[in-house]
């Protein structure tokens, strides 16, 4: 049966304002399907436990493909990071979903602190028989 959802999309796309600002979002590609649009093409990513799916555009496309290959039948299993940005389209900056494969770098403001070194632990004396080479 048709569908007003095949024309104008649906709720299940992810959009900008779906996500944090400043934060990036870990999400396992879980399926990367071809679609063909009038505009042209583009990848419909769904993730695991995710409810909304990405529409994959081609810089995103691109940004995947160098990092992991160009074949998307290997992307499902594979971590990205999706963030919130800002792109320019016809004239005016508008909001946009940005594909990363690594966390961006933390500011050192932000950076928690490293661990301190673990602390020698005592060991119990060995005993060393004739054979045994000089520990020293």
């Amino acid at each position: 049966m048709p569908s007003i959802l095949e024309v104008f999309g649906s709720d299940e796309t992810l959009r900008a304002d779906h996500l944090p600002a400043g934060v990036p979002v870990p999400c396992v590609i879980e399926s990367a399907t071809p679609m063909r649009f009038d505009d042209g093409g583009k990848l419909k990513l769904t993730f695991r436990g995710k409810q909304r799916c990405l529409m994959c555009n081609k810089t995103n496309g691109q940004r995947i493909a160098d990092q992991i290959g160009p074949d998307y039948s290997t992307w499902p299993g594979k971590l990205i990071y999706l963030q919130r940005s800002e792109t320019e389209f016809k004239g005016s900056i508008v909001p946009c979903v940005r594909v990363a494969l690594a966390p961006p770098a933390m500011p050192a403001a932000r950076m928690a602190a490293p661990e301190p070194p673990a602390m020698p632990t005592a060991t119990a004396p060995r005993d060393f028989g004739p054979d045994d080479e000089i520990p020293f």
